[in-house]
């Protein structure tokens, strides 16, 4: 669920996002709505192997914590390079 409501609040924004990165190509414009997603599925299996180190309260504070950092991280960005890195740490709650 919340991967497709991060999609539905970021999609309306693009426009705005490219006029802001006039230099960024469309590709990286639409590749910061499209990566969460696919890193889910390497960090699916680091949440997986983590399950047997840590416990799962400290796995989901630590995952509420980077989805934090990630999330608003991205809103205070100047550079689209920046703006991608947060994106991709956003998904990263396991």
């Amino acid at each position: 669920m919340a991967t497709v409501m991060a999609g539905a609040a970021i999609s309306p924004a693009l426009g705005l996002i490219a006029e802001a990165f006039p230099d960024a190509s469309e590709t990286v414009i639409k590749f910061i709505l499209t990566a969460p997603s696919i890193m889910i599925i390497p960090f699916s299996f680091l949440s997986s192997y983590l399950t047997t180190k840590l416990t799962k309260r400290t796995i989901i504070l630590m995952g509420l914590i980077i989805y934090l950092i990630g999330g608003v991280g991205a809103q205070l960005m100047s550079t689209v390079e920046w703006l991608m890195a947060f994106r991709l740490l956003y998904k990263r709650h396991g």
